[in-house]
């Protein structure tokens, strides 16, 4: 398999080549001296030479990208051993195979416009039909890239990864009801979602082992829960009965906010009571008298009415100044 570098020497060389057979042609045709026809001849002989090293030099070397490996195929013979990144001499007869080993993308051939989004229907354990969408983030071990290309071959996306991402999200949704599966798919930050994206990715991990339990070198890096979509019925009821519940806590709140209130006006109300007892307390026969005569200095004018008791006392009672007499 030639990479970008391989055909543009052989392009390179097949120019050459084309451009050294015109010289030598015309060194036979034109019509000159002897001298000038060796001179195309000789320039027509080095610029073939070259476009011939160059096209052989592709059947020696090998430039591998990076993020790749090399898998050496030779007549059929693959290699254990795998060329990394970089400039390689190789076996003329070898067919060298690019494979990368970065992050890819499981690309679902079965659903339209081929995304990288699988979905699949399942039934959860109420018996209804739930609809998940997933992303799965893989790449190959590079130890076991041989074993990829001779046992599986270069179609082992469709041939190891796509059996479990279609089979695995199945048996989870018949393990939860609708409305965990909803909660899940509606929030990025939820427990549910993240215990079942994890349970994704345990079971496509162990759905590509081979039937010794022995990892097929493909590596599941993460699975992403995309969306959920539920029958339009149960999802218009599940959205009624979240609100209702959101607004049960918030009436909760506000109960609690009437309760704090209550107990603030009620502290409140026993300080003032507590108070006026003080007072009432200190409100003594001497204190009264004293009171009274204060009062009068400030009040300078005034005709005052003192309520005198029968022992010859004021008593406490209202003492109230009347108009002043003219």
């Amino acid at each position: 398999m030639f990479g970008v570098i391989d055909l543009l020497l052989v392009l390179t060389g097949v120019i050459f080549l084309g451009i050294g057979g015109l010289f030598i042609f015309a060194g036979f045709t034109i019509d000159g001296s002897q001298d000038e026809k060796r001179k195309a001849l000789v320039k027509g002989g080095i610029l073939a030479v070259i476009g011939v090293i160059l096209i052989i030099a592709t059947s020696f070397l090998t430039i591998i990208p990076a993020g790749y490996v090399g898998v050496k195929d030779t007549f059929g013979v693959v290699d254990s051993d795998v060329f990394q990144s970089g400039l390689h001499l190789k076996n003329p007869f070898t067919n060298v195979i690019s494979m990368s080993y970065q992050t890819m993308k499981y690309i679902d051939t079965g659903t339209p416009g081929q995304t990288d989004v699988a979905t699949i229907d399942g039934l959860s354990n109420e018996g209804l039909k739930i609809t998940m969408g997933i992303a799965v983030n893989y790449h190959i071990d590079t130890t076991k890239a041989p074993d990829i290309y001779r046992k599986i071959g270069m179609g082992y996306q469709d041939i190891v990864l796509k059996p479990p991402v279609h089979s695995v999200p199945r048996d989870i949704i018949s393990k939860y009801d609708a409305k965990t599966l909803y909660s899940a798919g509606v929030s990025a930050d939820n427990a549910d979602r993240a215990r079942i994206e994890q349970e994704l990715l345990d079971g496509i991990s162990k759905g590509i082992l081979d039937e010794k339990g022995v990892n097929r070198g493909i590596v599941i890096e993460r699975v992403y829960l995309r969306d959920i979509v539920l029958p339009q019925t149960l999802l218009n009821s599940i959205e009624a009965k979240l609100k209702m519940e959101q607004e049960i806590q918030q009436k909760k709140f506000e109960v609690q906010k009437q309760e704090m209130e209550a107990n603030r006006m009620r502290a409140e109300a026993q300080g003032i009571a507590d108070a006026n007892k003080i007072i009432a307390n200190s409100l003594t026969q001497s204190y009264l008298e004293w009171y009274t005569i204060e009062m009068m200095k400030t009040h300078t004018g005034a005709t005052y009415f003192i309520p005198i008791g029968e022992d010859g006392r004021y008593h406490p009672d209202p003492v109230l100044p009347l108009p002043a007499v003219k």
